[in-house]
């Protein structure tokens, strides 16, 4: 639904969610219309546990 096309596998899906993902990024920065509703997103306020780090 919201990347507008479904494919046949569960692979095939995320392959093409993440084009789309990349496309829309790329029409996000340039300010032109997405591609679809999916967006990539990175938290980068939450401060995680630090059992979850790597030292």
């Amino acid at each position: 639904m919201h990347a507008n096309k479904i494919e046949l596998s569960a692979s095939e899906n995320f392959k093409y969610w993440n084009d789309q993902m990349d496309k829309n990024w790329k029409a996000r920065i340039k300010g032109t219309p997405l591609k679809s509703h999916l967006q990539r997103f990175w938290d980068i306020t939450t401060p995680y546990s630090p059992a979850f780090t790597v030292d």
